[in-house]
């Protein structure tokens, strides 16, 4: 993110932010940047307890939040790649 864009998003509100993919390289970055900021950052991530497949752990993680940073992970052992990112993108919404 360059400095310019950090500075514009610095004088927003602060929010709830749920960063889908939060700990990963990106996400990690993302999440960073974001309660940096003074956002309040919730993480979806298996290794955080919020995984894709658990419907009541999504819906905690998004409860009140004000908005989303959404990667949907690459799974290269999907069969149909592209089924598998409507699944995901079916259960985030």
């Amino acid at each position: 993110m360059n400095q310019q864009a950090i500075e514009n998003d610095a004088a927003i509100a602060p929010r709830t932010i749920v960063v889908v993919g939060a700990t990963n390289e990106v996400g990690m970055e993302v999440a960073s940047v974001l309660a940096g900021q003074g956002h309040a950052v919730r993480g979806v991530a298996r290794s955080l307890g919020v995984a894709l497949d658990n419907a009541d752990a999504l819906k905690a993680a998004f409860s009140g939040a004000d908005s989303a940073y959404v990667m949907i992970p690459f799974d290269v052992t999907a069969p149909d790649l592209h089924r598998f990112e409507d699944e995901v993108s079916e259960r985030l919404a």
